[in-house]
C-alpha cells in the first residue's frame, strides 16, 4: 500500500502545503525528499480522509518524507526553543559538511552560532557521529516515534513537533563526549617509543634491587643462626 502524506511541497508557491490546502487536479505537488522530488497527487478516500500519494513508484519511504519535511519546516521559519527558551534564528544552511559529517542544518542565534540540527527520525545518533561533531552544539530533534501512517498529523502540528516540543528538542553541549577511539590510539602511538625505552630500564634496576635485596637477607638470615648456635653453645 502506498504511504499517506499530509504534506507536499507545491513547486509555483515554493513552500509546504497541507493536505487541507490542496486542489485535486493540481499538477504542482511535489514530494519534499530532495532525493525523489516525484510528483505526488492529492485524493480523499471513502472515508473522505485527505491526503497525499505518489504518481508513481518512488524508492522514498515515510522515515525519509518525515526527515525531509522536518528540515524545510525549520528553513521556511526562524523560531525554535531552546531549553525552554524561544530563540530566534537565522542564515540556515544545509549540505554543509562539518569535517567529514553533514549535519541535517545549521543556524545561527543569539547565543549559538553554527548551531547544528539533527533531526532523528528512525535511528537515534551514533557515538561516533557524536564525538566527531564533539567542537558543536547540537540541537536534536526527536521523531521517532511518530506513526509511519501520519494518522491526524497536518503541516501545523508536525510544525509544533519540530520547533517548539520541549520533549522532542533537547540541547547536546560541546564538548560532551570524548576522543574517537582511532584518535586515542594515535596519541598512544605517539608515546610508544617511550614505553619501550621504559622497559628495560626497569627490568635492569628491578633486577638489581632484588639481588641486592635477597644478598643481603642471606647475611642477616647466617648472621642470626649463628648466634643462635652459640647461645645453645653447640660450638
Amino acid at each position: 500500500m502506498a504511504v499517506q502524506y499530509p504534506i507536499a511541497w507545491h513547486t509555483i508557491d515554493n513552500c509546504l502545503v497541507d493536505v487541507d490546502e490542496a486542489k485535486r487536479g493540481v499538477a504542482d505537488y511535489r514530494c519534499p525528499d530532495p532525493d525523489c522530488e516525484k510528483p505526488l497527487i492529492f485524493k480523499r478516500n471513502y472515508k473522505g480522509t485527505k491526503y497525499f500519494t505518489h504518481k508513481v513508484a518512488a524508492t522514498c519511504t515515510g522515515e525519509t518524507w518525515l526527515h525531509s519535511t522536518a528540515i524545510i519546516i525549520i528553513q521556511e521559519n526562524s523560531y525554535i526553543m531552546i531549553n525552554g527558551t524561544n530563540c530566534n534564528y537565522t542564515n540556515v544552511r544545509t549540505k554543509q559538511p562539518i569535517g567529514k559529517r553533514i549535519p541535517d542544518a545549521i543556524i545561527d542565534t543569539d547565543k549559538y552560532l553554527d548551531l547544528l540540527i539533527e533531526v532523528v527520525v528512525k535511528s537515534d545518533l551514533t557515538k561516533e557521529k557524536l564525538a566527531d561533531l564533539d567542537a558543536h552544539n547540537i540541537l536534536r530533534i526527536d521523531l521517532e516515534n511518530l506513526k509511519i501512517n501520519f494518522k491526524n498529523l497536518n503541516k501545523e502540528k508536525l510544525t509544533n513537533m519540530v520547533l517548539y516540543d520541549t520533549g522532542r528538542i533537547s540541547l547536546i553541549p560541546a564538548c560532551t563526549y570524548t576522543a574517537t577511539p582511532a584518535q586515542t590510539t594515535d596519541e598512544l602511538e605517539d608515546y610508544s617509543w617511550i614505553v619501550l625505552l621504559a622497559i628495560p630500564i626497569l627490568t635492569y634496576f628491578g633486577l638489581k634491587y632484588y639481588n641486592g635485596h635477597s644478598t643481603e637477607y642471606n647475611q642477616k638470615r647466617t648472621k642470626k643462626l649463628v648466634n643462635h648456635i652459640r647461645r645453645k653453645q653447640y660450638w
